[in-house]
């Protein structure tokens, strides 16, 4: 762990412990952090500092695995005054910051337990029951949404990403599909498909198409601002920015 900081010795003492903490705080896990910041001392001293740059890898972020993160904001006031006098730090109003993120097949696999993942696989495999009578699928109940998911697994090859997931629907015994599509960012906040296929196993590359699925997505929220996203072979990287809420 490392720390830079233009201001006084002072502040790096206290300033640059007391951030790492707040980060510490935000994440279940963080490996080799490193802390940037710039400012002076009067700018520091008043509780704002102008620039912050972090960087770490093997990060969980609310269930999500990310294998390296790097982040860039600005203009950020804290509570300084609370801090110098041992209180932990708090930020005073939202930050954007400017975000870079790799994720490796095995932190979607991870990922696939978070309630992001989890909830956006299960609608979306809802949506691809209720479209069944397109689809040779094995006979659910209509109208059917108890969808549960059993085991899944998730791998990128050729800017595309597969799925395969064994679910359970209401008290019915599993089946397993497995889809794949295209990933492509609209709005900056919502992941969504792009010519989803159904495929006979995790090994083959060809399938049927599923014109119900085209365009599903997965809404990030409002806080997100994706620029770029790019798919290769076992790897997913995107850039973009976010709010970091108070």
């Amino acid at each position: 762990m490392t720390d830079s900081l233009a201001g006084s010795h002072l502040i790096s003492a206290v300033l640059s412990p007391a951030i790492r903490l707040w980060l510490r705080s935000q994440v279940q896990r963080a490996e080799g952090l490193q802390v940037g910041i710039t400012g002076s001392d009067r700018q520091l001293l008043s509780g704002y500092i102008p620039e912050v740059s972090l960087a770490a890898h093997q990060i969980i972020y609310q269930g999500l695995h990310l294998s390296q993160m790097r982040v860039q904001g600005g203009n950020i006031r804290i509570n300084l005054g609370q801090v110098l006098r041992g209180k932990p730090l708090r930020l005073l109003e939202v930050v954007p910051v400017a975000v870079e993120l790799l994720l490796t097949e095995a932190d979607l696999n991870a990922s696939l337990c978070s309630d992001l993942l989890r909830a956006g696989v299960a609608d979306l495999l809802t949506k691809l029951f209720q479209a069944q009578h397109s689809l040779p699928l094995p006979a659910i109940p209509t109208g059917s949404d108890q969808v549960q998911i059993h085991q899944s697994q998730m791998a990128i090859v050729s800017g595309r990403v597969t799925l395969e997931a064994s679910v359970i629907i209401a008290n019915y015994a599993p089946v397993t599909i497995v889809l794949q599509a295209g990933i492509e960012m609209v709005e900056g906040r919502k992941l969504c498909l792009v010519n989803p296929c159904l495929l006979d196993s995790f090994q083959t590359t060809q399938g049927r198409a599923i014109a119900e699925l085209d365009g599903f997505y997965i809404d990030l929220g409002p806080d997100v601002n994706i620029h770029t996203l790019s798919l290769r072979d076992h790897d997913l990287i995107c850039h973009g920015c976010l709010n970091v809420v108070p």
